[in-house]
């Protein structure tokens, strides 16, 4: 039979991953999602199964890019935060988010349209 040796320090880290694996089903966390505009509806969609699957609990606060840009330059906390892509690097740039973190979520396009009956050019 052989015995693998296990040292002091990785027992203390198989002891602390077990302990706080415990602590984490015991105590589920509270992750504060900030949102911009329009993907407010999409993680509202995805919250119920992610508390659901984790336990933890998501809040979620919704407003415009440049109020949530002067929320978080006064010092506003937050896990997550969702906004367009200038925003974003804007954030990065000021050390508010973690450099690398940022993962493109979706393509919104923009259309105009003339009213039937309307005047064309």
């Amino acid at each position: 039979m052989v015995r693998e040796k296990v040292t002091l320090p990785q027992s203390s880290t198989i002891a602390a991953s077990a302990i706080g694996g415990a602590y984490c089903a015991i105590r589920p966390i509270e992750l504060k999602i900030l949102t911009a505009g329009a993907f407010k509806s999409a993680v509202l969609a995805l919250v119920p199964d992610y508390e659901k699957a984790s336990a933890n609990i998501v809040k979620i606060a919704n407003d415009t890019v440049g109020a949530l840009a002067k929320r978080i330059a006064a010092g506003e906390t937050f896990d997550v935060v969702v906004m367009t892509p200038a925003a974003i690097d804007e954030l990065t740039a000021s050390h508010k988010v973690i450099p690398g973190s940022r993962a493109d979520l979706a393509c919104v396009g923009v259309g105009v349209m003339v009213r039937a009956g309307g005047a064309e050019a």
